[in-house]
């Protein structure tokens, strides 16, 4: 058992290694104490494992993510957060397809961590025009459809979108705008957990620790990318 575990965590830094189990064990903790629902503890807990695994820039973080998002769409859904729903069925779940053709593509054979991608100023300035048109398009289809949160679930979408698609571009900047969604995600599931649904609670708390984990990971593909 412990040759096991330590070939699973051959070549992890400490840092990574504290921060996923200790983060795993707050999730959990937190779920048993206040009773919260499986769904929002599976669905935390694919999630730790899918943004680690992304800082490490490994493979496996776009397959487990699958999984991730399968979870957090059905949470989505419970909480009538439809503009969660909608940016992981029409945007997520194709990007993420791409990202692993995009990875395996472009794998490290001389190391774990995946080639590190550019990103050049045609795109970025198609980028730029295509979040505004983005932006208005979701706004008024998510009012519509009644979603919770209008303006902050409108604006999860576009820093999910940029975050999702230059990491399956392989551009450590995707990082960036997870830390952005973040602060978003704080304020969307701050008032699901406060003032709806206290079970919630672990999902919360996750967005929280994933920001740690995306700082870290800013600061690791910037490091890759000079070792490439």
């Amino acid at each position: 058992m412990i040759r096991f575990v330590k070939g699973l965590f051959k070549d992890w830094k400490v840092f990574e290694v504290v921060y996923l189990i200790s983060s795993l064990t707050i999730v959990v903790t937190l779920a048993l104490i206040f009773k919260s629902s499986w769904l929002s503890t599976v669905t935390s807990v694919f999630m730790l494992i899918t943004i680690v695994l992304l800082a490490r820039g490994r493979l496996s973080s776009q397959f487990v993510s699958l999984l991730a998002l399968f979870f957090y769409t059905w949470l989505s859904y419970t909480q009538n957060y439809f503009g969660e729903m909608i940016i992981n069925i029409c945007i997520m779940f194709p990007t993420t397809i791409y990202g692993i053709v995009s990875w395996c593509k472009n794998s490290n054979g001389s190391s774990n961590f995946v080639k590190v991608g550019k990103i050049g100023k045609l795109e970025t300035i198609i980028l730029s025009i295509l979040s505004v048109v983005m932006f208005v398009a979701f706004y008024f289809l998510l009012g519509a459809l009644g979603t919770s949160q209008l303006v902050v679930s409108t604006l999860s979408i576009l820093a999910s979108f940029y975050a999702s698609y230059l990491l399956a571009r392989r551009s450590g900047l995707g990082f960036i705008f997870y830390i952005i969604n973040d602060f978003i995600l704080m304020v969307l599931w701050g008032i699901a957990t406060f003032t709806v649904d206290f079970s919630t609670l672990p999902m919360f708390v996750s967005v929280c620790l994933f920001t740690i984990n995306d700082f870290y990971g800013f600061y690791n593909w910037k490091k890759q990318k000079k070792l490439q």
